[in-house]
């Protein structure tokens, strides 16, 4: 997603992409009876969806429902850790639905979407026209001071809290609940097995502009 802006990443994301659309193309040459691959497989028999439309959103689902949720997972524990405060408040109460938000607020993985003008229309004094590529900085709108005061810090209390982290409206995330689980999950175990968990040394980030991740988080600390 980001070969506009780092050209290298072209070719082995095409090359990535194709062999992940090679293994797909042989879980539903496998003939599966039952569930999603099965209903695909019976849409394509009847010419309603073409199968290069089932391997695109199989691709899609695929990567959505592990790349987004694994930057999130990291990219909270991160902010916690360099929270010790909030680290601490977590370890007494659980990962409620108020700290899963104020995380995906304040470290969403989403850095961007983009969206097509349907029509001409103006935006704080510039016209765009329809037709035309818009692109939309959701982590910038989440740390918008005018929406979420002290919108770095991390307030489990913060209300309200509509943030953009899963989209909005007719945009939301499908896997929403889904990941807002998986979260409170991983985050769970570790603050129950790995309570004296700590930094040791600098985080580094992939230099992606899509997606916000780590490329290594070193921490240290025994296990409870």
């Amino acid at each position: 997603m980001d070969s506009g802006l780092t050209p290298e990443a072209a070719t082995p994301g095409t090359r990535a992409r194709d062999k992940l659309s090679a293994e797909i193309s042989r879980w539903l040459d496998g003939e599966p009876d039952s569930g999603l691959l099965a209903d695909l497989r019976q849409a394509e028999a009847t010419q309603s969806i073409s199968h290069d439309m089932i391997l695109n959103t199989l691709r899609a689902m695929l990567h959505a429902g592990y790349a987004p949720t694994s930057r999130f997972i990291a990219a909270s524990v991160l902010a916690l850790l360099r929270t010790p405060a909030a680290w601490e408040e977590l370890q007494a109460t659980g990962v409620t639905e108020n700290a899963v938000k104020e995380l995906l607020r304040h470290s969403g993985p989403v850095q961007a979407v983009a969206r097509v003008c349907t029509q001409d229309v103006e935006l704080d004094g510039r016209l765009l026209r329809e037709g035309s590529d818009v692109i939309l900085l959701i982590a910038a709108a989440n740390h918008d001071p005018r929406q979420f005061p002290q919108p770095h810090e991390l307030d489990f209390t913060r209300t309200p809290n509509h943030n953009l982290g899963f989209g909005w409206g007719a945009h939301a995330c499908v896997g929403a609940s889904l990941a807002r689980l998986t979260c409170a999950v991983a985050l769970n175990a570790l603050l129950r097995h790995t309570p004296q968990l700590r930094l040791a040394g600098d985080p580094v980030h992939w230099r992606h502009a899509t997606l916000r991740g780590l490329r290594t988080l070193p921490v240290s600390g025994g296990a409870a």
